[in-house]
């Protein structure tokens, strides 16, 4: 006989006990044995505690055996390989490298006056030449699709009519690096000329 059929008889048993003893303790003609009625009455709460101990351990015990069966089936099925624990990997340094594109009309005026040498010399503060931002502008010239390249500080020059499928290609609607620089000619003048640094090109 397991622990939970014993329980069973137990509990039913505790319950006559209890039953038998109200009914010795409230009829009158057991009156001369009272006594014998609170004794079945006792009796039978301290089998009916006895017995909800002893189911309470059986739970227990049944509901650790359900964790550990759980435990070990779980155990068993493989690890799927997203949750599996992945090798450190270094991490690789690498350098995108750009390439530069000649700007081309920079000693031009543009078509409200400004000068480009002008503009190209405010990006440069001065002798302190380096990069600034810049994007494509369309346009056309002699209907044919052409590319000014703008900065914050205006209109810098054009895209070179043989670089425009390769520039817009690789640039699009984003951002570039403009590269300025001053240079001196053979004939001692002193000119601000700009290089389009595309990425990936």
């Amino acid at each position: 006989m397991n622990k939970n059929k014993l329980s069973s008889w137990t509990l039913a048993f505790s319950a006559f006990a209890i039953l038998g003893g109200l009914i010795q303790i409230n009829n009158p003609e057991y009156a001369p044995n009272i006594w014998q009625g609170i004794g079945t009455f006792i009796i039978g709460l301290l089998l009916a505690f006895i017995t909800w101990r002893l189911r309470v351990a059986v739970n227990k015990e049944e509901s650790e055996k359900e964790h550990v069966m759980q435990a070990e089936i779980v155990s068993r099925i493989p690890t799927p390989l997203a949750a599996r624990p992945r090798p450190a990997v270094r991490a690789a340094a690498y350098v995108v490298r750009s390439r530069a594109y000649p700007v081309a009309g920079v000693t031009f005026k543009n078509d409200d006056g400004t000068s480009r040498q002008k503009i190209l010399r405010e990006i440069c503060d001065g002798e302190d030449c380096g990069s600034t931002t810049a994007w494509l502008e369309w346009y056309q010239y002699n209907g044919k699709d052409a590319y000014h390249i703008m900065t914050d500080h205006g209109c810098v020059g054009n895209v070179r009519k043989n670089d425009i499928v390769e520039v817009v290609t690789a640039v699009g609607a984003a951002n570039v690096d403009l590269d300025v620089e001053l240079f001196e000619t053979d004939d001692g003048r002193e000119i601000y000329r700009a290089d389009l640094m595309v990425p990936g090109a």
